[in-house]
């Protein structure tokens, strides 16, 4: 044992070695970004296209026809489907997890927009995104004013507040519903307009030759250089009546001559509300890969500046932070690692009963921990639920090493041998052991982090932070270990015999450990008279924890408590939106009457198609110390009654429970039907849904 050798000859360097890597630890800690989940990359991208007022027949013909041939192409895809709805196409591709999710995703946008051309002029531009699993909205946001004019509000979120938010790093993007422009409005008196022999296309023309900036050339001499630009920008609907109409025929006509001039704000075609008041809403997402506390920490900040900045009846307020809750269950994690840490070291001091063996295992918890920091912090990894895991898991290991070396060196000294001699003989005989233990544990580690499939992407961090730790823990006992008990452990015969209360405590603590080794004895000598029984219980112990495993609920992620979760209710196809804010308020109003309820929020067209018909409420619990029930149970009396009264006409209700990974719907059971025929199709899925509904409760 070279390594042990030269640390208890040369303690010095045995400690800077191990200082080392504690300041590498200490220095990358505050470098690991913080965020519910490891950078997981699903190589999955979706292409959105919105073609304003088509049915799906012909966005399947005119959108997705053309999009599917241009990617369907493409290496590694592995599975491709398409949805076609009012007004939208999108297409998901699915490739192997091989691939490489931001190359598959500028694949995919090189042969989108290569096929741009064969879409209608009326298309938008296509929305290629990549699935990204930390891409979820992080914060949401409410902007409201009882004593401001509600263009004037929309102006003051378009121009000073959504620039604000869109500016902190790490934000990818802000979406707001409910924001009403301001809009100028011109209703053409069609018989003037025939009268002068002009068409509503003259009056369009020659306002927008005219609503314009453009360059004017320059004046220049020897000494000096100016740039001349013509301002015919129009600031008021008053300005562009009083535009002439370019017309060779009537040259002194003006368009409010002709038509009527409206300076007014922009129709309706989102709304959103907080309770019964309308509001603007906000929601921000980050970009991958950023720190999901620092983005929100940030915003927070920004959000503040501007209450201060807002005028006079304008109101800011964060409604939604999903960093909390990521912030809560890393602290969480962090607790039970520092509990197991406290509790690991107090059980050696019970059943050893020496301080200063104590004091050196202790010594080697931190230090294994810390160190392991910098390779997290090497590795690209983060402070998420999967690596504050494997660090809480290995505690209890990383503290074997060191045990198994000391306890090893506390037999040699009983020996009468000095601390020196005792470490050094105790690291020899017994390394060869701890060396094959640590890499047992690493082999059974090793192997999770490269498990094939998703839940391979998410136990890598966890797997590798494990066997890291682990081996840090190994060399720790190596070093630290035996230079600190050569130094601190003396020979029995240099203790003097305790006495007073740790004498009394230390005598009953060895009277408990005799009684727990001779029950031990006794049960070990029955299991070996009664080898057949003992070999039966246990098989039939191993066949009960099989069939206890099939009645254990299982799922992706488990379910938590965050006092807050989102309804999505879509109405009919075709609901205009006055229609839409009067089911929506009312099915706000019924939810916000149960106990226990703080806010929801209702968002109405909020989405890139602006559906009126799509309606989302983000409810928004109290504290769940502050009331009776759960989350999931308010959900369930939700479903049973409330549900059914609004399920009419067609409409759609469900529940979004946020889990953190995407946000999105995720159902338990979902059944696709392709067909050919879409009448035999869409009469099929009905005869489904009706039995579903009649045979499930």
């Amino acid at each position: 044992m070279l390594l042990s050798d030269v640390s208890i000859r040369r303690p010095v360097f045995a400690t800077i070695l191990n200082l080392i890597l504690i300041v590498f630890g200490l220095f990358s800690l505050p470098r690991l970004a913080i965020d519910q989940f490891p950078k997981v990359d699903f190589p999955v991208i979706t292409v959105t296209i919105v073609y304003p007022g088509a049915d799906p027949a012909s966005v399947e013909q005119r959108i997705l026809d053309p999009m599917e041939k241009a990617v369907n192409g493409i290496g590694g895809l592995k599975r491709l489907s398409s949805n076609a709805v009012q007004s939208v196409a999108q297409i998901i591709l699915q490739f192997d997890l091989s691939k490489n999710g931001d190359q598959a995703a500028q694949e995919v946008r090189d042969k989108v927009f290569a096929a741009v051309g064969q879409l209608p002029p009326e298309a938008e531009t296509p929305l290629v995104q990549k699935f990204d699993i930390g891409g979820a909205p992080i914060v949401s946001l409410t902007v409201s004013g009882d004593k401001i004019d509600y263009s004037e509000l929309s102006k003051i979120v378009k121009d000073n507040v959504q620039p604000s938010l869109e500016r902190v790093q790490g934000v990818a993007a802000v979406n707001a519903a409910g924001i009403r422009e301001r809009e100028v409005q011109l209703f053409v008196n069609r018989e003037k307009l025939a009268s002068f022999g002009l068409t509503p296309q003259d009056i369009a023309q020659s306002v927008k030759a005219q609503n314009l900036d453009f360059p004017a050339g320059k004046i220049q001499d020897e000494s000096k250089y100016v740039s001349l630009r013509v301002k015919g920008r129009l600031e008021s609907g008053e300005e562009i009546g009083k535009l002439p109409i370019l017309a060779p025929s009537n040259s002194s006509l003006k368009v409010n001559d002709v038509a009527e001039v409206y300076d007014q704000i922009a129709e309706e075609v989102t709304a959103s509300y907080d309770g019964k008041t309308p509001t603007i809403l906000l929601t921000l997402q980050k970009q991958a890969g950023s720190n999901t506390t620092s983005v929100a920490d940030a915003v927070k900040k920004v959000v503040e500046n501007l209450k201060r900045s807002l005028p006079e009846g304008a109101n800011i307020e964060i409604v939604t932070d999903n960093s909390k809750y990521i912030k809560g269950s890393i602290d969480s994690v962090k607790l039970d690692l520092v509990l197991g840490a406290i509790l690991a070291t107090f059980i050696v001091l019970i059943f050893l009963r020496d301080f200063w063996i104590t004091v050196i295992s202790a010594v080697a918890l931190p230090t294994s921990v810390i160190a392991t920091f910098a390779f997290m912090d090497a590795m690209g990894f983060t402070l998420n639920v999967m690596s504050t895991l494997g660090l809480s898991l290995s505690i209890g290991i990383l503290i074997d090493d060191a045990i198994i070396v000391i306890e090893n060196i506390h037999r040699h000294l009983a020996m009468k041998k000095s601390g020196r001699e005792a470490a050094r003989d105790a690291t020899k005989e017994i390394g060869l052991a701890v060396f094959a233990t640590t890499l047992t544990i690493c082999a059974v580690f090793v192997p999770v982090a490269f498990m094939e499939g998703i839940i391979g992407r998410f136990f890598y961090e966890f797997g590798l932070t494990v066997a890291f730790a682990v081996l840090i823990s190994l060399f720790v006992a190596f070093t630290l270990t035996p230079m600190m008990a050569s130094r601190l452990l003396k020979s029995h015969d240099d203790h003097k015999d305790s006495v007073g209360v740790l004498h009394r405590v230390s005598t009953g603590i060895e009277r408990v450990l005799e009684s727990i080794e001779s029950a031990y004895q006794s049960t070990l000598r029955w299991c070996l008279k009664h080898r057949a029984l003992t070999l039966g219980l246990g098989v039939g112990s191993l066949v009960l924890s099989f069939v206890l495993l099939s009645l254990v609920p299982k799922a992706f992620f488990p379910k938590e408590d965050r006092s807050q979760f989102a309804i999505s209710y879509n109405l009919k196809e075709g609901t205009a939106l006055p229609l839409a804010k009067e089911r929506g308020l009312a099915f706000a109003n019924v939810i916000q009457s149960y106990p226990g309820v703080d806010k929801v929020i209702t968002a109405i067209a909020a989405t890139r198609e602006r559906k009126p018909n799509k309606i989302r409420f983000d409810v928004i619990l109290v504290d769940k110390s502050k009331r009776t029930y759960t989350q999931f149970e308010l959900i369930d009396r939700l479903r049973s009654e409330v549900f059914p009264q609004f399920s009419t006409d067609g409409a759609e209700v469900s529940v979004q429970e946020s889990d953190g990974a995407g946000g999105g719907r995720s159902e338990a059971i979902q059944l696709v039907f392709k067909s050919d025929q879409w009448s035999e199709l869409v009469r099929f899925s009905d005869d489904v849904a009706q039995f579903v509904r009649e045979k499930i409760p």
